[in-house]
């Protein structure tokens, strides 16, 4: 590890201490070692990257140091690029909602899902939907209605999504698909039975479902 490997990555943790103070909030079960010197000594003697190792557009990768008492110890995770943003759409039309079979990269496989997207910064969480279901289906949405919150995955992820549920009018698959291979109207009931059969088992997908299904059929 060179030095300067370590002093990039340290640089952009303490702006991110600074950004969002929320992210390393005190902690019992993993308190996390903010001391840059101690954090130093930590990678020079195991050679292993401290702070935010891997930045892109949509996500950064974070590998704190905690401290709980017994040896130092580092522990992953992927936080957004930005704080707000990231969407799940439960799109409705013609009385059925639409299911995307969609390629992800991390799987090397396909699922199925609801159209979802990053946060992105300067938009909201609102013109965000309207975009990824532009780029995604080629839909305008006609109405759209906020349901909750979720995190599909808070042991390595602290995505937290918006779910909306949208009227649109019309879909088409894009000519940039973004992996989507099949665009599929389904019945509240089949989705329900896809879910059960597990062949949805996209996290963000069945946690929107419930919060649509609370609201909709107050279950």
């Amino acid at each position: 590890m060179e030095n300067s490997d370590f002093e990039r990555c340290w640089a952009d943790y303490e702006a991110l201490m600074r950004e969002r103070p929320e992210q390393f909030a005190p902690s019992a079960e993993f308190p996390i070692v903010t001391s840059k010197a101690r954090a130093k000594a930590f990678a020079e003697e195991t050679g292993l990257l401290v702070g935010v190792v891997y930045r892109s557009s949509y996500t950064l990768f974070l590998v704190d140091l905690i401290d709980d008492g017994g040896p130092l110890y580092t522990y992953e995770r992927v936080l957004p690029a930005s704080e707000r943003g990231a969407v799940v759409a439960v799109v409705s039309t013609n009385d059925k909602l639409i299911l995307l079979r969609q390629y992800r990269h991390a799987l090397r496989n396909y699922q199925w899902s609801f159209p979802r997207g990053f946060g992105e910064v300067g938009i909201s969480s609102e013109e965000n939907v309207r975009k990824e279901l532009a780029e995604e289906i080629n839909a305008s949405v006609v109405s759209m209605r906020h349901l909750g919150r979720l995190v599909a995955d808070s042991g390595l992820s602290g995505t937290t999504a918006d779910v909306f549920h949208c009227q649109i009018s019309g879909h088409a698959l894009s000519a940039n698909r973004e992996g989507i291979v099949e665009i599929h109207e389904a019945t509240p009931l089949e989705v329900e039975e896809m879910i059960a059969a597990g062949k949805i088992t996209d996290g963000f997908t069945v946690a929107a479902y419930f919060l649509y299904a609370k609201n909709e059929f107050r279950i």
